[in-house]
């Protein structure tokens, strides 16, 4: 009986004792500088990002961890290259109802801000060393998207001539007949999307309870910018999978 105990007591003192006193939680804040690659790259510029992590080392090299983050980028590129066009489209016609007597002083509005995404997700992390005070890591994960390009053109007395809307091309034949009634063409996309995200980089440890982390992270959303089949003008292939580089500085505390 006392040996079967004593094989019990030890057995618990190398698995629970082993396993408390090495699990190391990290709680950390990364932020930094977001850029838009790939096909991104057409309709957003720079940004920012911030994260928060919730870091649990294991035996070993391995941990896993809870993220939460933001990220913030400008619009451009072809953003602005569908306001021109329909700047240009406004313009023909007024000077088509014009040559005909019309007032043609038709006008658009273009509204838009800047993408936003925030995300939460699950990421592995490996270390090359936890013996050195610096040394260099590997992660991925996946996570949840919600993300947002708001993007909208308000059309303001142009010049009818037989279409549907304000905003379609003029016909093969224009005969001016009168000004279309104000209209919005909302091009805004906003959706929850999954993704994949991976990182290099670098961990420094200031001592016991401290690390500072250098990084290059990759975001991939499995988006799509199909938008009204009806309307067939709010396609926006350039949403499709939107992707993201951050180079972020960060620090992790163990309590």
């Amino acid at each position: 009986m006392r040996r079967s105990l004593a094989r019990v007591l030890g057995t618990l003192a190398l698995v629970l004792p082993a396993g408390g006193a090495q699990a190391q939680n990290f709680y950390g804040v990364h932020g930094g500088y977001a850029k838009a690659i790939g096909n991104s790259a057409d309709f957003a510029s720079d940004g920012a990002a911030f994260e928060l992590r919730w870091r649990r080392f294991n035996r070993g090299r391995t941990a896993f961890e809870i993220v939460a983050g933001y990220t913030q980028l400008g619009l451009e590129g072809a953003i602005q290259d569908r306001i021109d066009f329909y700047e240009g489209l406004i313009k023909v016609k007024n000077e088509a109802a014009q040559f005909q007597g019309g007032p043609g002083n038709g006008f658009m509005m273009a509204e838009y801000g800047t993408f936003e995404s925030f995300h939460a997700g699950l990421n592995l992390h490996f270390t090359l060393s936890k013996s050195t005070r610096l040394t260099p890591y590997f992660n991925f994960g996946a996570a949840a998207y919600s993300w947002k390009v708001p993007f909208r053109l308000r059309f303001s007395r142009v010049p009818f001539f037989g279409e549907q809307h304000a905003f379609d091309p003029l016909v093969d034949i224009p005969f001016y007949s009168g000004i279309q009634p104000d209209e919005d063409l909302d091009f805004t996309n906003q959706h929850t999307s999954g993704g994949l995200n991976a990182s290099l980089g670098t961990t420094y440890r200031v001592q016991r309870h401290l690390t500072l982390d250098a990084e290059v992270r990759t975001h991939l959303l499995f988006t799509t910018g199909e938008g009204d089949r009806e309307l067939g003008v709010d396609d926006q292939d350039y949403l499709d999978n939107i992707s993201f580089v951050l180079l972020q500085g960060g620090l992790h505390y163990r309590f």
